[in-house]
């Protein structure tokens, strides 16, 4: 993982908002949404993109902030 931790969930979780505000159940896939809105702005492959998406990215966050303190 990256140095900073947060800063990479962060971007996660703009990956998955990106990605919600785009997918719409039984008309579009994650493939589909992946190729037109997520790869030219966020590099990587579609393996990486599904992990992303698969990701409980706010309690990470939250557990993070706690260990922080």
């Amino acid at each position: 993982m990256a140095y900073n931790n947060r800063n990479l969930l962060l971007r996660y979780k703009q990956i998955q908002e990106e990605t919600q505000k785009f997918f719409i159940p039984e008309v579009t896939t994650y493939a589909g949404v992946f190729r037109k809105y997520i790869k030219p702005n966020f590099p990587m492959c579609y393996d990486t993109y599904m992990k992303i998406i698969n990701l409980n990215v706010d309690k990470l966050i939250r557990e993070l902030d706690e260990k922080s303190k």
